[in-house]
């Protein structure tokens, strides 16, 4: 809970119809129960990046996409376009049509990216920290992947966002994720690295 108001993640806001009028019931429902309502939290992700209701008490950037859609402008239409284009030229002259993946982003850039990001303080915005990304499991050849990541850069990255969040005086920050194996994004232990994410989350938190 923040304030005897229990937390409450949305995803992509503007996909709901009638948000406002949603989230405005919700919070009388709450009320009624005795808390003093509902702390909604609104994700930004590499799609909308605008407020969808002035009901929300805080954001929440959900990273990597976050970065990815609005601080390095990838061009995720552009690319699309290019795959297109070569099955057609390889299809036009006979070749196999491979799976062919062009979506590959550096783990450094990104997290430089985030740890530079200068951040407004109209609202709350709850800092977001991921482990890795590879959704190649749900997106085959359209996939993206995140290239050179590992523990221990996860846990000196993770310890710089700490320092960040603290001196946003900010209780909360967001790791994606705990078991978003489709995504490539854990921290449960596999077969390459064991408990290390596990480890060096716990070494972080000792700051």
């Amino acid at each position: 809970k923040v304030h005897n108001k229990p937390l409450f993640i949305i995803y992509r806001a503007s996909l709901i119809p009638m948000c406002d009028s949603m989230l405005r019931f919700w919070n009388r429902e709450a009320q009624e129960y005795g808390w003093e309502g509902i702390h909604f939290v609104e994700t930004m992700t590499m799609f909308e990046n605008i407020r969808m209701s002035n009901c929300f008490d805080a954001r929440i950037e959900f990273e990597p996409l976050y970065t990815i859609g609005h601080h390095l402008g990838i061009p995720k239409k552009g690319m699309r376009y290019i795959k297109k284009q070569i099955r057609f030229a390889l299809e036009k002259w006979g070749y196999p049509i491979p799976n062919i993946i062009l979506n590959r982003i550096n783990y450094d850039l990104i997290w430089h990216n985030i740890l530079a990001r200068k951040r407004k303080r109209e609202i709350p915005v709850y800092l977001g920290a991921f482990t890795d990304w590879d959704n190649t499991p749900r997106r085959k050849e359209d996939a993206l992947m995140i290239m050179g990541a590992d523990p221990a850069k996860f846990e000196q990255y993770l310890k710089q966002q700490i320092e960040i969040a603290k001196e946003r005086k900010s209780e909360l920050l967001f790791i994606n994720a705990w078991n978003e194996w489709a995504e490539g994004a854990y921290l449960e232990p596999d077969e390459r690295y064991g408990y290390q994410y596990l480890e060096a989350l716990r070494r972080a938190m000792r700051l």
